[in-house]
């Protein structure tokens, strides 16, 4: 007698980078391609048709970006398309194809296998970085690699076993690349899932383009997971069920539901104030890296940009850093498009060691606590002057502000106004009158300058508190530890404490404070957040509605007592605690959803 064997219901936890819920079956999707492909010697008489190998499938792949990239432009718009455009202009970038070239004639060894090792060595120093961003570059290096790797010897499409069963699939990948996720054109794809990833990679904007949940984070995904099993990708919790149960699957589905309903409701608040139920007014602006995000913006009812992290343009090639010219370009589309409202430009704020001008530079054991942020701008004068005077010159585009990260010294931000000042000598001398001043800000992201935050207020027009990093520096917890997660607390009680005395300082001197932070747009916090006084919250695009509604939810009275209460308290759990008590009972049910 046979008897069926019962799949139980699994559930998996990663990182939301793309909302939604989809309910879809499971398909892995294959990336093998990306093998290091067979090693055989060449000999001299060889060299030449190995060359010209090799630029054909760089030629193939060249043709197949420019018909992804008019196709994706049709689809979505411009600015996802420039993603592929970006990977054409690599394949034509004539440092990469000489390493090619020459290795194929030095090393005597077949094409293929030539330019497998000279991708592969980008790709595992982006790997080796302790910068996300640059992290997230390795993915598109693989896919790169991938394509002209396939043309070398081109054949039908490694993907067509997706449409052989004709259902709706969740495509399941190690580390998504973009190639991978525009497969969603020619496959019925409702969701992502990944090992590898984050918010800021291709794959993720790409996602959030097609308006499809993504989960990246799961350990072992592609051996955990089942092909053609039946699953259910939450995009707001990071959650994928597989094998789920009738009761789930209804549960799950009244939730989206509820979800629709909600985001209906949003959308009527989209253009009214951002104001507390008895009154008080707060600037709600986004945080943006990519000018892609910049109709999300626009579509969200944010008052502006809070954060522009300018280190994702300045990074995007390799080889060189954008000149004035090419950086002027980028802020003033951006403000252009944001006119009336302000876009405030937060200048470099990475390691040393992403920059193309540094080389051979050695690794650091502790980068957190190194050569980063306005460090690494201060040491390198004229590329600092270059973002300074692109950042002044959108003044006669838009509405701009400048910021300065991780300011921890008096003679830092003593430095950075003298630079301005002497840029803004230079720009008149070439007869270029600004038409406002510029207001110059600060990050408040260390304990040190914030010790010194009275005298710090003299001296800018504007403070940003940037939560992530002050809660890192002043609890010494690296989140990303498992070890010592749990330490990371936004509700500590010095963490307050020291966005009291900031926000204080501010009062004291005539200068808004705003937060950028993940703990802005923290529903659960808001309340702590608004009792602190803080004047603008800068959180993600797709926040913003929430946030608006939250706000509008709260009473400002309320929330200032009880910041009263919680600067008496020495546990950051109880007024954690407090603060979603308080949280809860004002949300209406529906945003809670």
């Amino acid at each position: 007698m046979n008897v069926a064997k019962v799949v139980e219901e699994q559930v998996f936890q990663g990182q939301g980078v793309s909302p939604g819920i989809a309910f879809a079956y499971l398909r892995a999707v294959e990336d093998e391609t990306w093998e290091r492909p067979s090693l055989y010697r060449i000999s001299e008489q060889e060299v030449a048709s190995e060359q010209r190998r090799f630029k054909k499938a760089i030629e193939r792949t060249i043709t197949e970006l420019e018909q992804v990239t008019e196709e994706l432009a049709d689809f979505s718009g411009q600015e996802e398309s420039a993603i592929f455009e970006v990977h054409k202009l690599l394949l034509e970038d004539t440092k990469l194809i000489n390493q090619v070239i020459t290795g194929i004639e030095d090393r005597q060894q077949n094409a293929e296998y030539v330019f497998y090792a000279v991708v592969h060595n980008y790709t595992e120093a982006f790997k080796k970085t302790n910068d996300k961003f640059l992290q997230d570059k390795a993915a598109d290096m693989v896919d790169i690699g991938t394509r002209v790797l396939k043309n070398f010897t081109p054949d039908k499409s490694p993907h067509e076993h997706l449409d052989e069963e004709g259902d709706d699939i969740i495509l399941v990948a190690y580390d998504l690349t973009p190639s991978q996720a525009i497969l969603i054109q020619n496959y019925p794809i409702k969701a992502f899932v990944a090992e590898q990833g984050s918010g800021t990679s291709h794959a993720a904007i790409l996602a959030k383009t097609f308006d499809i949940p993504f989960v990246v984070g799961i350990d072992n995904v592609q051996t955990h997971f089942t092909s053609l099993s039946f699953a259910i990708v939450d995009g707001d919790s990071g959650k994928v069920i597989v094998n789920p149960t009738q009761e789930t699957i209804a549960t799950y589905k009244a939730l989206q539901k509820n979800k629709d309903k909600a985001r209906a409701k949003l959308q009527k608040i989209k253009d009214k104030k951002s104001q507390t139920k008895d009154g008080v007014e707060l600037v709600l602006s986004a945080n943006i890296e990519f000018e892609e995000d910049i109709e999300h913006v626009l579509n969200s009812g944010a008052q502006g940009v809070g954060l522009l992290r300018s280190e994702f343009f300045l990074l995007q090639n390799q080889r060189v850093i954008p000149n004035e010219e090419k950086q002027l370009s980028f802020y003033a589309g951006l403000a252009e498009q944001l006119t009336p409202e302000t876009i405030t430009i937060r200048t470099l704020d990475a390691g040393g060691d992403k920059l193309p001008a540094v080389a051979n530079l050695k690794s650091e054991a502790n980068p957190f606590l190194g050569w980063r942020g306005i460090r690494v701008s201060l040491d390198h004068q004229d590329l600092f002057k270059q973002q300074v005077k692109a950042i002044l010159r959108t003044s006669l585009t838009g509405r701009v502000k400048m910021m300065f990260p991780l300011i921890s010294h008096w003679e830092q931000l003593m430095d950075c106004k003298q630079i301005v000042e002497q840029c803004k000598q230079e720009l008149k001398n070439e007869g270029i009158e600004l038409p406002y001043e510029v207001p110059i800000g600060m990050m408040v992201e260390v304990p040190s300058a914030v010790m010194m935050i009275e005298e710090m207020a003299n001296e800018v027009d504007f403070f940003s508190i940037g939560s992530n990093d002050l809660i890192q520096y002043t609890t010494a917890v690296d989140r990303g530890n498992s070890k010592v997660a749990h330490l990371y607390q936004s509700a500590h009680p010095a963490i307050l404490r020291m966005i009291d005395k900031t926000v204080k300082a501010g009062i004291q001197s005539g200068i808004p404070t705003s937060m950028c932070g993940e703990m802005a747009g923290n529903l659960n916090l808001l309340p702590l957040v608004l009792g602190l006084g803080v004047d603008e919250l800068s959180v993600s695009p797709n926040t913003i509605l929430k946030v608006k509604a939250a706000i509008a939810s709260l009473d400002m009275q309320d929330c200032k007592n009880l910041v009263k209460q919680a600067l008496t308290m020495h546990d950051g759990t109880s007024i954690y605690e407090m603060s979603n008590k308080m949280a809860t009972a004002s949300y209406p049910k529906w945003l809670l959803v």
